[in-house]
């Protein structure tokens, strides 16, 4: 019975996390995820680590119903080739909130 109890409270536990396994949600996620399909674009096949929680959480709204965003970002971690720069990735949302990447700048 004790195994019971512990096995619903784990399952309980697990319902509430969510379904994105620790991924950014809302606004702030979606413009995260579309600057990252972005930068795989631009890096053409490239390894990198950008850590999307701490993009979506850098989401600053401009004026024109827009926003920037940004974070570090690895390329070819690892390799001797590896680099560490900033990237700063300038949205734009239209209808109902969904975002649009307008640039993605890569700072040294």
């Amino acid at each position: 019975m004790k195994w019971i109890s512990i096995a619903l409270l784990v399952m309980g536990l697990a319902a509430c996390s969510g379904g994105d396994a620790g991924g950014p949600g809302g606004k702030s996620g979606a413009a995260a995820t579309v600057c990252d399909a972005f930068v795989k674009n631009k890096l053409d096949g490239k390894q990198y680590k950008l850590d999307l929680n701490v993009l979506a959480a850098s989401l600053k709204a401009d004026t024109q119903g827009g926003g920037v965003l940004t974070a570090p970002i690895i390329i070819e971690p690892g390799l001797t080739t590896e680099v560490k720069q900033t990237i700063s990735c300038e949205v734009r949302f239209g209808a109902g909130d969904k975002p649009e990447a307008m640039t993605v700048n890569f700072i040294w």
